[in-house]
């Protein structure tokens, strides 16, 4: 299933506070399972789509002994998690056993469920992206720490924001050292600034707490892979190099600032790394049996 796409997708993305599903729980650790509401409202759409499709029924008719497979990306992946659970209720040998491979998913479920997938459940998140670690409390907890560093930072706000700016178009100009280069710990001006940011959080705890007491946290749903550079292959004609570790859910829940933070979530770029991953990972002139053979004596 496609990603953001359309007006309506972009729309979908933002709709991101969690409502209540009436999924049945998959293990007795919790009741309720709590879904990303854009990602839930296309799920109903789609689920509607799909019971209703000629070829869809006829496949399932005519290969009974078939799996079913969902796979998507971004707001995709996110329905097409949903789905998964949904078919996997269902009377059918082919839709129990469903599982479900997702790209770049929104965080989508609440932590219970989003644990409970593991079983038929892989995701694959891919470096600083953004977008599967967006959520309510994701982006109060990035404001915070950004208006921290704004108040705490003595350098041009404006010369901060270009740096940021043409750091992101490739220009290089580090922001991250430009500030850094302005705490200066002798300061008076750091205590000031420390003052304006205690006094803006207070002036928003209200409506932090209002968030965080109505709105459930979403995360990403099952084994969750990590995919990220390790080293440029620089000018002399050398691959870059990958690495790839399993993760937690709680540790894909803040917003992580990189120059790729944005590009790491586009399919293209996806597919460009990944393919040099493979590259870097299965030895040229193997076959898949041999590569098989060689990681199980390993």
């Amino acid at each position: 299933i496609r990603g953001t796409l359309s007006l309506a997708d972009i729309l979908a993305d933002f709709q991101g506070r969690s409502v209540e599903t009436n999924f049945k729980p998959l293990n007795d650790s919790y009741q309720i399972t709590y879904a990303h509401q854009g990602a839930y409202e296309s799920f109903l759409v789609m689920l509607e789509i799909i019971e209703k499709l000629p070829s869809f029924n006829d496949a399932v008719s005519q290969y009974p002994n078939y799996s079913l497979v969902f796979t998507g990306h971004s707001l995709g992946a996110s329905v097409a998690t949903l789905l998964t659970l949904a078919f996997r209720e269902k009377d059918h040998p082919m839709f129990s056993k469903a599982r479900l491979y997702s790209y770049a998913c929104l965080p989508v479920l609440s932590l219970e469920a989003a644990k409970a997938c593991s079983s038929f459940t892989t995701s694959l998140i891919f470096g600083y992206d953004i977008a599967s670690r967006l959520t309510y409390h994701s982006i109060y907890e990035f404001r915070d720490k950004l208006m921290q560093v704004n108040c705490k930072c003595i350098a041009s706000k404006p010369r901060v924001f270009f740096a940021a700016l043409f750091s992101a178009l490739g220009i290089e100009q580090d922001a991250a050292k430009l500030i850094a280069k302005n705490f200066d710990t002798s300061n008076p001006d750091l205590v000031i600034g420390e003052k304006k940011y205690v006094e803006f959080i207070k002036g928003t705890e209200k409506e932090r707490n209002k968030i965080s007491t109505s709105v459930y946290k979403l995360y990403t749903p099952g084994r969750i892979i990590h995919v990220r550079k390790q080293s440029s292959g620089g000018c002399c004609g050398a691959e870059d190099q990958f690495s790839a570790h399993w993760t937690e859910q709680e540790d894909m829940v803040s917003i992580v600032v990189g120059k790729t933070m944005v590009t790491d979530h586009f399919p293209p770029h996806m597919q460009h790394n990944l393919g040099k991953m493979h590259k870097q990972l299965v030895p040229a002139g193997l076959c898949e049996n041999e590569i098989r053979l060689r990681r199980m004596t390993q």
